[in-house]
């Protein structure tokens, strides 16, 4: 059992979880499941704040244009780069092979399209002030500053590093890669801890983003069930004694 186990999983995806466990084995495939299991808390999260940021920037970029100037034809001119405000070149490739492949799957396709179908990476960097990640920063940064979210983040700074912990965490997570390190993790229970401190920060993050959604969510007598037994220690050490007699 333990070794189709291994064959399942592959040691290559196992060995975060080896050293966490001491190279025991069967406690790394135990853990494994177990963290793998609770990390399915945040797809839901982590989506309610994809949608609240791209419905928010899309937003304010509207309210921004001329009155001659629709949104769709704005995403346009941003692609073939005759916009007075300007992309890095990988987000304007981004941006142009998003309106190439809509064209052909949808002709008629309009800016909720593209709103929808560009990536979260793209509209977390261009609140980012690295010059080679966006050349014109202080353009954008002029267009969104003191337009988002309320203010409820102290700057579009915070709200970039904010959204960067989110986007590097949900590519981790999308690609089934360990979401649950950090410094000096070095047993399931830190693992579990981490987990429960990113979760509740992405938390804020949505409070901040899209204080309504959060609320309703909030209310969900499931979503409070979930988080309930995600995070506790306890749970997971019994599931984890339990999984090990069964290899």
């Amino acid at each position: 059992m333990l070794q189709q186990q291994l064959h399942s999983i592959s040691l290559s995806r196992l060995s975060p979880y080896l050293t966490l466990c001491g190279n025991n084995q069967k406690e790394a495939v135990c853990v494994y499941t177990a963290l793998q299991q609770r990390s399915c808390i945040y797809f839901a999260l982590i989506q309610e704040i994809e949608v609240g940021v791209r419905n928010e920037m899309s937003r304010v970029i509207q309210s921004r244009l001329s009155p001659q100037q629709d949104l769709l034809g704005f995403f346009q001119s941003l692609a073939a780069d005759t916009s007075s405000l300007s992309l890095s070149a990988a987000g304007r490739k981004q941006l142009a092979d998003c309106l190439r492949e809509l064209s052909v799957s949808k002709p008629n396709f309009r800016a909720d399209d593209v709103i929808a179908n560009i990536t979260f990476g793209f509209w977390v960097h261009l609140l980012n002030d690295d010059g080679a990640k966006n050349p014109d920063y202080a353009k954008w940064h002029q267009m969104f500053n003191g337009q988002l979210f309320g203010k409820r983040f102290a700057s579009n700074k915070d709200i970039f590093l904010s959204l960067r912990q989110v986007l590097s965490f949900r590519n981790k997570l999308y690609h089934q890669e360990p979401v649950w390190k950090g410094k000096s993790i070095r047993s399931p229970e830190k693992a579990l801890r981490n987990l429960s401190k990113k979760y509740q920060n992405f938390s804020c993050y949505l409070q901040k983003i899209a204080p309504e959604r959060a609320k309703l969510r909030q209310a969900s007598p499931l979503l409070r069930s979930m988080e309930a037994g995600c995070f506790d220690e306890t749970l997971l050490m019994t599931e984890l004694n339990y999984l090990k007699t069964l290899l």
